[in-house]
């Protein structure tokens, strides 16, 4: 295995896991930690005295979807910052497809932009939606240069973008009809 691909790997790794324990500890100085007189006004002391329950089977659905959105965060920023950068596996494959070397840029930017949008709850399901057209067109060019086995990954990609496109979608905040 490439050396490069390694370290990049670790290098993204190192940075969504400090990411994560930076949300976590973020999330555990929540208002239920904050003595009284450090609350708004119009909060009530009360709603916010009690520990934030973690029990996933509260709602499994809710979970799911956050589950599944930080897997394709980490899957979208690995497959993406890659393109990024000039590694010769990558250039050498969308040279191979018969695409330019700006294309493989504006992917590998689209993939990381989708990725960190996915996180935002409103904007969730655009990103889902851009990431969805980006693994569809991975699919057809799989197809097209005879890599049958290589385009189940993108149709599963494409699967798990879906679930969450639909869980995410506007008419849930109230922003479509």
């Amino acid at each position: 295995m490439n050396d490069a691909l390694i370290v990049s790997g670790l290098r993204v790794g190192t940075i969504v896991a400090m990411l994560g324990g930076i949300g976590v500890f973020v999330l555990s100085r929540g208002w239920y930690e904050r003595p009284s007189s450090a609350l708004p006004e119009d909060v009530n002391p009360a709603d916010h005295m009690v520990e934030p329950s973690l029990d996933m089977r509260r709602d499994i659905s809710v979970t799911m979807t956050w589950l599944m959105t930080f897997a394709l965060t980490i899957l979208f920023v690995a497959a993406g910052l890659p393109k990024l950068g000039s590694p010769t596996f990558m250039a050498s494959q969308f040279e191979g497809w018969g695409y330019p070397e700006t294309l493989r840029q504006v992917i590998g930017g689209i993939e990381v932009l989708g990725a960190i949008f996915l996180l935002i709850p409103r904007v969730a399901f655009w990103a889902a939606c851009v990431l969805g057209a980006v693994m569809a067109g991975s699919i057809a060019t799989h197809l097209a240069a005879g890599q049958f086995l290589m385009s189940l990954i993108p149709m599963a990609v494409l699967g798990v973008i879906t679930y969450v496109a639909a869980k995410r979608r506007p008419q849930a905040y109230g922003l479509g009809s």
